[in-house]
């Protein structure tokens, strides 16, 4: 596994995907916390795409 976002741990893009929709799944208020967490771990998935296709290229 490598660091993502803020000490954020995610092996892959599938790893940080089900952590993003996990922590977004039934939720219906966003407060600030909220979001600011919805949007490090939507930088450690898109750091995560990166990597993969980094390594596939």
């Amino acid at each position: 596994m490598t660091a993502g976002v803020e000490g954020c741990v995610c092996g892959s893009a599938a790893e940080a995907n089900a952590r993003l929709r996990e922590f977004a799944q039934g939720r219906a208020l966003w407060t600030p916390e909220a979001l600011a967490e919805y949007n490090r771990l939507r930088a450690a998935w898109l750091a995560a795409c990166r990597r993969e296709i980094a390594a596939a290229a």
